[in-house]
């Protein structure tokens, strides 16, 4: 596939751009040689980094432009200064970020039509229906019959359209140039300086933390460095580059892709008929009128084209123009399908004339939400990029209070979903980015949602794995990517053609899972299958993706580290386990993990895939003493699971000194051999409520245990799970996962773990948690089973399903995660509740005498609550979580 080239591009029009640059910089003087915060880029983004923090600090943050005061270069293009809102949200953070940012702007609605073309969307726009029921402020959203929809907006070709929705909300930003110039003004008036023709040379650091920054103005070449304590880098589609320039690197994993926007003359007779935005779901695309008559037509193509050749930022110690967003070339050819669409959709369209097709660069990030937050490697680097118009004041104000450490009014407390420490390093790559970002434009705006927990892609595979993929891959393993890592999600039934299995005809270069509805999966039977070895003989699974620490020191001062950093008594005896939150400030969970002490001066933390980049900087950046150690092993070893009831006598089995299993308590560890490998450390722990082990490998011995666990596991008729499996276990246990249940605002004791809390000794969140259980907790943590959910329904639970209480028209919680329990024989929801009025405390008695029901599809289904894990019949010794 043929790719434009940044450089290519730029040198055509170089020495044209160059002149007009000198001509029209605005030199507003020398910056300071200090400041409390520099923001890099006066787009829209940084402009509102700085007005929110102008407002709780003012006078203390400049912003850094490395373009020409009111010059188009590099923010706004000629082509786009206006854009659409988009307020119909799949997840309740966006649209907060949205809604905020439409506030603050002051943007005036005018409502947008979504179209669907077949019942998969039409479902997929009901849960979205659901899911924003939960935030104040949102209409209520009904769909509309194609009949309706007729009636209304007679311009519509309704050719397979099935249904619609109204978002009275939807708006469109008509002046992007003015409403940036409002919000800067504003800054100005809280005393933010602008410097126009200023790009960044390097960001200064000491000790992994920002100091400083060098900046060199482009007219002149003089250099400047400014002392600071914060750096925002909210550099745009240069923002990757600005990366670059630390050391050590700050790896930004976005890439930048064409996007093109069509301009059509004005109609007026056209335009009195359009006055709406119109988004065709199916078609990927969506049509706007500008306050000139005329109008917008844009979209998305099943595969999009990544830029190759990222923006230069300085060559032959000259800073060079990245690029101006007006000059990519324009591709017909690709846009030719969503132009032919949009006329079959629009009535009238086709008698438009053309003004301008203009190609522009937009950032994308490997899941196509943004990247935000503070750097994991580097304290007090903040990353603000991959940002739409629609989202940039709401950005502004989260970034504004982490800088600020706003606890008062902060936008949101948790904002995982757009988090940079959801990556890993590899993610950041340029040949992985430039073969993930082909699908992920059309996806990030048009996904149809489908039940995949993991919303894994065609693209980028494989990037991580472990010495078992093949073998994996081997046993019909159908693979999910998380933190970069091939992990086995379920496997073809032995009985299965694995090529039927996945249900697509096309050859793929990676045997991944994709789902292909929202109503029952077709995996169902395999994962009953998988579930039921777990149950009543002995399964494998793959748990090597999960992160993993070592932390140790010279003498026993790790232990009083680990006490203040956790809030559960870690001070065991050695070859024990524990289960402990790492609570911020607030209480609220850091991480949710599991410390097996190794020695008394050595222990190894195990957490949650997703916390390796996160866990770790936490961890560093609370380190005072330099005596202790710490050390991330996740890449050093494969990590099995062994569960089911006879996974103690295949265990036993292999061992070569099969006597210690005859005294191998729960959460206790022991090293042991397997044949020729040495030092395995396995622990009485799954982690799913199931009995077994999990054996942590060094990966140079992997494939030998591997095959030998393997061998001696056919007498008991042993069964590859993957994580579908590992899920629905847990769930049915009612067992909470940092990322999935549990967040940075989740405390211990609204989600039943109270008895996981030392409050006799120091920790952080200790105060805070006190508090909370002085007043009581607002919301409680539960699970919530189905009672005639029909697994017929064209709709499963799949999380972020809004509960209701008896009595009560509002929505009073929502789930978090879903999974059908095959013990229980019905569905299982997991979520938190409040009292209908939010500001009352709850309690157990509340909960259990309550009557909930959780709406899926527009549908109110009753359930039974339980704030504790249900008993299952077992087969052999019950696990209870003690610790």
């Amino acid at each position: 596939m043929k790719n434009i080239c940044f450089s290519a591009i730029i040198d055509r029009r170089h020495r044209i751009i160059t002149r007009m640059i000198r001509r029209s910089y605005c030199i507003s003087g020398r910056p300071p040689i200090e400041e409390r915060v520099v923001i890099f880029g006066g787009g829209f983004v940084g402009t509102s980094v700085a007005y929110h923090i102008s407002n709780v600090w003012p006078k203390s943050c400049i912003v850094l432009d490395a373009f020409p005061k009111g010059s188009d270069y590099g923010h706004i293009s000629k082509v786009q200064n206006s854009t659409t809102v988009n307020h119909f949200k799949p997840n309740t953070l966006e649209a907060k970020l949205v809604l905020y940012t439409s506030k603050l702007l002051n943007i005036k609605p005018c409502g947008s039509l979504f179209l669907a073309s077949n019942k998969e969307r039409v479902a997929s726009f009901q849960r979205i229906i659901g899911c924003l029921k939960m935030l104040p402020n949102i209409s209520n959203y009904e769909i509309l019959s194609p009949q309706e929809i007729k009636s209304k907006y007679e311009w519509i070709n309704m050719d397979s359209i099935e249904a619609g929705v109204w978002v009275p909300e939807g708006g469109v930003i008509q002046d992007l140039r003015e409403a940036k110039k409002r919000l800067r003004d504003e800054s100005e008036k809280n005393g933010v300086m602008f410097y126009y023709g200023w790009h960044v040379k390097r960001v200064l650091t000491v000790a992994r933390r920002v100091i400083g920054v060098e900046i060199t103005n482009i007219a002149t070449g003089q250099t400047v460095s400014i002392g600071c304590e914060h750096f925002v880098n909210a550099g745009g589609y240069i923002s990757r580059s600005v990366g670059k320039l630390v050391i050590p690197e700050v790896k930004i994993p976005v890439l930048n892709v064409q996007h093109q926007i069509l301009e059509t003359k004005a109609d007026r007779e056209l335009s009195s008929q359009i006055n709406c935005i119109v988004h065709d779901c199916d078609k990927r695309l969506h049509i706007y009128k500008q306050s000139n008559d005329t109008f917008m037509i844009t979209g998305h193509p099943v595969v999009s084209k990544p830029i190759s050749q990222e923006p230069n930022t300085v060559r032959s110690g000259q800073f060079r123009l990245g690029l101006d967003p007006a000059v990519l070339n324009p591709d017909w050819d690709a846009f030719h399908p969503i132009l032919n669409d949009a006329i079959n959709r629009f009535n009238g369209l086709k008698n438009l004339k053309l003004s301008n097709l203009y190609n522009v660069p937009k950032t994308y990030s490997p899941d196509g939400r943004p990247v935000v937050g503070e750097s994991p490697d580097i304290e007090n680097f903040y990353i603000a990029t991959g940002v739409d118009y629609e989202m940039s004041g709401g950005i502004g104000k989260l970034v504004a209070d982490q800088i600020t450490k706003n606890e008062k009014d902060p936008i949101c407390r948790d904002f995982w979903s757009i988090d940079c420490r959801r990556f890993v390093s590899q993610q950041s790559s340029h040949s992985f980015l430039m073969d993930r970002l082909r699908e992920i434009p059309g996806h990030s705006c048009y996904s149809m949602g489908f039940a995949s927990h993991f919303g894994d892609f065609f693209t980028g595979h494989p990037l991580r794995t472990i010495p078992l993929y093949s073998r994996f891959n081997e046993k019909g393993a159908k693979f999910v990517q998380i933190m970069g890592y091939e992990r086995p999600a379920v496997y073809a039934s032995p009985s299965e053609n694995s090529s039927n299995f996945s249900g697509e005809q096309k050859v793929r270069r990676h045997n991944i899972l994709q789902h292909k509805t929202l109503g029952k999966p077709e995996w169902f039977e395999v994962v009953r299958e998988e579930y039921e070895a777990c149950r009543t003989r002995v399964a494998i699974c793959d748990y090597s993706s999960f992160s993993k620490m070592e932390i140790f020191s010279p003498d026993e001062s790790v232990v009083n580290f680990l006490q203040y950093l956790c809030s559960n008594d870690v001070d065991l005896d050695v070859g024990h386990i524990v289960h402990t939150g790492l609570q911020n400030e607030s209480g609220g969970y850091e991480n949710d993990c599991s410390l097996v002490r190794l020695a008394n001066n050595h222990f190894m933390l195990i957490g949650p895939t997703e916390q390796q980049k996160r866990c770790l900087s936490w961890i560093l950046r609370h380190l005072k003493d330099n005596v202790i150690q710490v050390q991330d092993v996740t890449n050093k070893y494969t990590a099995l699971c062994l569960m089911g009831p006879l996974s103690k006598l295949l265990l036993t089995d292999i061992v070569d000194e099969p006597h210690v299993m005859e005294k191998f308590p729960f959460f206790t560890y022991k090293s042991l051999s397997v044949g020729d490998a040495r030092l395995l450390r396995v622990c009485n722990i799954t982690h799913t409520g199931e009995l077994g082990w999990v054996l942590y490998i060094p990966n140079d011995y992997a494939l030998h245990v591997y095959d030998r666990i393997v061998s001696a596991g056919s007498k008991y008729a042993i069964r590859h799970i993957g994580s579908i499996t590992m899920r629905s276990l847990r769930i049915e246990k009612f067992y909470a996962f940092w990322g999935q249940d549990l967040d940075t605002s989740t405390t211990p004791l609204e989600c039943g773990r109270a008895f996981r809390v030392r409050f006799d000794k120091n920790f952080i969140g200790r105060e805070a948690l006190l508090r909370q259980k002085e007043k009581g907790i607002k919301r409680r943590y539960v699970q919530l089973i189905l009672e005639n959910f029909d697994e017929s329904c064209p709709v499963w639970p799949n999380g972020m399903e809004p509960i209701f209480v008896s009595g009560h028209d509002e929505p009073i919680g929502m789930t978090t995660t879903t999974g059908y329990g095959y013990t229980l024989g019905k569905h299982v929801c997991l979520g938190f509740v409040h009292h209908p009025n939010r500001d009352i405390a709850i309690d157990n008695e509340y909960v259990l005498k309550s009557s909930f029901s959780v709406e899926i599809s527009g549908q109110k289904w009753p359930a039974k609550v339980n704030i504790h894990s249900p008993k299952l019949a077992s087969f052999g010794e019950g696990y209870l979580a003690t610790r």
